[in-house]
């Protein structure tokens, strides 16, 4: 566990061509040349902190790698990280591992809808949502997020969200929070009044809080669940350290639900 603040490493440059690694070794294939910038895959250049690095030689040290189970500190570690971060208290029946958060969305797709049912997403958004939503037999719905031309900034019309949601009665919504890739940390208010419009017309909400850990001058990230009771009795929220420690090929995320 992190239990002091540290120095860690952001000056040295490392190459990662030839390692596997997505962002630079596929570059060829998707744009027809290698010597681009790779921003299009969101993870980081800098090294894995050494505690993550030394665990890992740790269970690497013992010499058989058989099928696995999460122990008591992978689950504790998680619980003690939303209540400690974002103030979020949740019990260990309530969470669940997930083989990384697409295919966590991609399970409560098929769980919660059926074939040709509606998903409601906001774009621009996260494009695996759409990819998801359609390589599973259901319909996207848009909801777009409303661009301000003066301000240059995003906003979500819930009046709009309110009136669509009725009229076009999707199962699912597909929530990003923070919203990638604009950026905006959805408020307390915005959050709980999705709730209420989700609760009121059978919506089950999917929170992809990936990014939840990665927020800026001191500024709270709000858990979709823990905005109130009609947000908490609608939501299947998915995290995972991808983003915050730089180790999405790790692929280890979580998911909590706390009204099964």
């Amino acid at each position: 566990m992190l239990t002091e603040k540290k120095n860690y490493d952001f000056d040295r440059v490392i190459d990662r061509h030839g390692s596997g690694c997505t962002k630079f070794d596929r570059l060829k294939n998707f744009f027809g040349k290698e010597n681009l910038t790779p921003m299009w895959i969101a993870d980081m250049d800098f090294p894995v902190c050494p505690e993550i690095t030394e665990a890992l030689r740790r269970r690497i040290d013992h010499p058989i790698y058989g099928y696995s189970l999460p122990d008591e500190g992978y689950w504790g570690s998680i619980i003690s990280w939303l209540h400690r971060r974002h103030d979020w208290e949740v019990g260990r029946h309530e969470l669940t591992f997930v083989p990384g958060v697409v295919k966590g969305i991609a399970f409560a797709i098929n769980f919660f809808s059926q074939r040709g049912d509606k998903i409601l997403i906001q774009p621009p958004v996260y494009h695996p949502f759409k990819r998801v939503i359609e390589g599973n037999g259901r319909v996207v719905l848009p909801a777009p997020l409303v661009l301000d031309d003066e301000t240059h900034t995003f906003s979500m019309d819930l009046d709009a969200l309110e009136e669509l949601v009725a009229r076009e009665r999707p199962r699912l919504m597909i929530l990003c929070n923070p919203h990638n890739p604009v950026g905006l940390q959805w408020s307390r208010e915005v959050l709980g009044r999705i709730g209420t419009i989700a609760r009121r017309n059978g919506v089950v909400v999917i929170s992809d809080e990936i990014h939840g850990d990665l927020v800026l001058y001191g500024r709270p990230h709000y858990p979709f669940a823990a905005c109130g009771e009609d947000a908490e009795a609608v939501a299947v929220t998915f995290g995972a350290p991808s983003k915050t420690f730089n180790i999405p090929g790790l692929v280890s995320s979580w998911c909590v639900v706390k009204n099964p």
